[in-house]
């Protein structure tokens, strides 16, 4: 599948793999809820799935510090 990445300053970026096609580019501004790519079963996987992550200055963090449930 696809990877887009979101920088979104101050040295965080998000993550989100296994898309089946790409809604932005690179360099494209995404507001607050705006929908970036759609989740495709891509990647050898038996499901449809998203690989998420956040990362803060290039190291990986536990999206649930982040997150609302």
């Amino acid at each position: 599948g696809l990877l887009v990445i979101v920088d979104h300053g101050d040295g965080y970026m998000s993550l989100y793999g296994h898309n089946q096609e790409l809604y932005k580019g690179g360099g494209d501004e995404v507001a607050a809820g705006e929908i970036i790519a759609p989740v495709g079963d891509t990647g050898g996987r038996a499901k449809t799935g998203l690989y998420f992550e956040i990362r803060q200055n290039g190291i990986a963090e536990d999206p649930q510090l982040g997150c609302r449930n």
